[in-house]
């Protein structure tokens, strides 16, 4: 659930927040000393970035003790600074994810001045509720005018919900499609993530335990002659078209070749740019060798067949000429014979080929 790209937001706030709290602090220690009227000024236009800001700031001393909270936590837990000043705020993470939180702190406290993405959490809310909170963690306790942990968190309960029921949502249609061979996918262009359901990978006959799917790495599962069709579908997603359409090969890890139907659906922002991108795989390996098979029986009835036919209607010919001795008639009999044969063996060969491919697909399309 967490991706790149909101981590280098999130880690980017965190590394202005520190910055604009060294220089509060800084002008705090300067005020001791100068009244000026310009440095009260500007001391209140660094606290409003702080405290009005969607993320909170909290930092917490060497021995565990909060030492400031900005008051943005309200806006998200409900809470004022002062009543989290004074509770213990490992209390208010989910128990389930306490252990997750706590192996973000380890790491902190050893990459000093780093900022270390946090772990998801779920923290209760002064109404009694779950909010899921995203963070970033900086060790400064080696920085004086800090000397704590920098924890710098947002509400990403919206977010977190819409993942879950996006994954719900797979989780049935794929119950519903695992006998059609139909998998489910979910492209988030903005922040470059791939989801597949559990079909896709069945598809694709890998597993999500041994194969990190990304766009980089699907693509290693195309046929080599038809990645230039990816090519091209890439091109049509940059264009204004809502829909694509496109049919090539994979090859799975046992080298099986399969080949597959994919549909998408292409989401835009307002300036049209592709935002996100939904679609299905079906796997049309059945149905289409079965078209093969009929396209090699048309080529065979229109070239293979020709042969003997031609020969027979040649011999014919013959046999009409009047001076035609009886010698001649039985050797141009024995060659109709030998081209009937053929016509004949061949006519039982298609046949075969034909019902065997006929039957093979009938009771896929049974099974489905």
């Amino acid at each position: 659930m967490e991706s790149t790209l909101p981590f280098i937001l999130i880690t980017a706030i965190a590394a202005c927040l520190v910055v604009i709290w060294r220089m509060r602090v800084l002008l705090i220690e300067q005020k001791k000393t100068n009244s000026n009227l310009q440095l009260t000024q500007n001391e209140k236009k660094f606290e409003s970035l702080i405290e009005n800001g969607a993320d909170c700031v909290i930092i917490i001393s060497p021995n565990a003790e909060t030492i400031y909270v900005s008051s943005s936590i309200k806006n998200i837990l409900g809470y004022t600074p002062e009543e989290v000043m004074n509770m213990e705020i490992w209390n208010l993470v989910h128990p389930e994810d306490q252990a997750g939180s706590s192996e973000a702190i380890n790491i902190c406290m050893q990459k000093p001045g780093v900022p270390v993405q946090g772990h998801t959490s779920r923290i209760r809310h002064k109404d009694g509720s779950w909010r899921w909170v995203e963070a970033v963690v900086t060790n400064l306790l080696h920085d004086p005018a800090i000397n704590g942990i920098v924890d710098n968190f947002r509400d990403v309960t919206d977010r977190v919900k819409a993942e879950e029921e996006l994954k719900k949502t797979n989780q049935r249609f794929s119950l519903a499609t695992r006998g059609l061979k139909l998998g489910i996918w979910d492209h988030d262009v903005i922040n470059n993530k791939l989801i597949w359901d559990e079909n896709m990978y069945e598809i694709f006959g890998i597993s999500p335990q041994s194969f990190n799917i990304t766009l980089e790495s699907w693509v290693t599962l195309i046929h080599p002659e038809d990645r230039h069709i990816i090519t091209d579908y890439g091109k049509k997603i940059q264009s204004k078209i809502k829909e694509v359409d496109i049919e090539f090969r994979i090859i799975h890890p046992d080298k099986t070749i399969r080949y597959i139907r994919s549909l998408s659906n292409i989401h835009r922002d307002e300036a049209g740019k592709p935002i996100r991108l939904i679609g299905t795989n079906l796997d049309i390996t059945d149905s289409k060798e079965y078209q093969l098979t009929l396209e090699q029986i048309l080529f065979d009835i229109s070239h293979i067949i020709r042969k003997p036919v031609t020969n027979i209607m040649g011999l014919s010919n013959l046999i009409e000429l009047d001076d035609m001795d009886e010698p001649t008639l039985k050797q141009l009999a024995t060659y109709m014979k030998t081209s009937a044969k053929e016509l004949d063996d061949f006519t039982i060969q298609l046949t075969h080929n034909y019902i065997s491919k006929k039957v093979s697909f009938e009771r896929v399309s049974k099974k489905k």
